[in-house]
């Protein structure tokens, strides 16, 4: 376990409908590092189950990736559910749902409803006006 805090990582909401979401060089520094995983909600919308985290036989770990590319690209590893990974201390008060976006194929992240991003904290904000305005 790392002597310090590597970041905090709380009160995300986690779409995506591709890749990976989180990648590590290593054999478990995913899990020996101390990240504080908290009150998040993720949504890959390729499956309401995903394989949440992997270990391949080079040691790299690799969280929330596809059941498709699980099978296709890393023919032997550890597979954890997101239950277990929360019994690893990872990601409390954190929830695999649906995020409750209008339109988001089409880049429009408001929400149809709140309830999801509510039960993790998430304070809804005009995501237009985030990130470099000219």
């Amino acid at each position: 376990m790392e002597e310090y805090k590597s970041f905090s990582f709380t009160n995300n909401i986690v779409f995506f409908n591709e890749g990976v979401l989180f990648q590590s060089m290593g054999k478990d520094n995913l899990l020996r590092a101390d990240i504080d995983f908290y009150s998040n909600c993720y949504w890959d919308t390729r499956t309401p189950d995903p394989g949440f985290q992997v270990i391949n036989s080079d040691g790299w770990a690799v969280v929330r990736l596809s059941p498709a590319a699980f099978k296709e690209n890393i023919p032997s590893q550890q597979k954890r559910s997101f239950a277990e990974w929360q019994k690893l201390g990872k990601d409390r008060n954190s929830i695999v749902a649906d995020t409750l976006f209008i339109d988001p194929e089409n880049l429009d992240f408001h929400f149809r409803s709140t309830r999801v991003a509510c039960k993790i904290g998430f304070t809804p904000f005009d995501y237009s006006k985030s990130g470099v305005q000219t």
